[in-house]
């Protein structure tokens, strides 16, 4: 018996990273044709220590800038990291800030909110290891009574984790889809497209 073993987490991650990578090429380059040197690094409230360091502050694309750090110096090429949620924005000397801090007002801590939000993307792990589990019972035609109730409860505890902190996560329902339906999904949409 062949099980399909699902990717769509890490096929996700690939897509979203190459997305973010394209757009900053972008936004470079839109940098270097009109001239400007200063980017601004966002921030995120899961960053990873080492990008906690340098993530909301303004840099130097060229590093020539006396009033700020040098960009390739400080940030390097750590923004290609895998799952990397970080970015920049061409900004001016004096301007209003793009990016704003997604813990203001929260009243969380980074490292509160850093194991808040990898709980979540625990939970969310285990919602589709259990998925998997009673779509491989499904196909080999057992009973997936069991296995929907531990669906059922794992939801229940991603549900009751959210509740516990709504200032600071949400929902994300495709975190929580397995490959056969991914696929299905796109199936569906081809049809109606072609």
């Amino acid at each position: 018996v062949t099980v399909r073993v699902p990717v769509d987490v890490g096929v996700r991650r690939a897509i979203t990273n190459s997305g973010l990578q394209a757009m900053m090429r972008e936004e470079r380059a839109m940098a270097e044709r009109h001239g400007l040197d200063l980017v601004e690094v966002n921030i995120t409230s899961n960053a990873r220590p080492t990008h906690a360091v340098w993530q909301g502050q303004i840099y130097s694309l060229s590093g020539d800038n006396p009033n700020y750090p040098s960009f390739q110096a400080v940030v390097g090429n750590q923004m290609d990291d895998f799952n990397c949620k970080h970015r920049y924005a061409v900004t001016v000397e004096g301007a209003k800030r793009v990016f704003r801090d997604p813990l203001e007002g929260t009243g969380y801590t980074r490292d509160e909110a850093r194991a808040a939000v990898s709980k979540q993307r625990r939970l969310e792990n285990e919602i589709r290891k259990a998925k998997r589990l009673r779509e491989t019972l499904k196909i080999q035609g057992l009973d997936t009574t069991d296995a929907e109730r531990r669906v059922r409860a794992r939801q229940k505890a991603l549900r009751d984790h959210i509740a516990e902190h709504p200032k600071l996560l949400h929902r994300e329902r495709p975190r929580e889809r397995i490959y056969g339906k991914a696929m299905a999904k796109a199936a569906e949409l081809g049809a109606l497209n072609g």
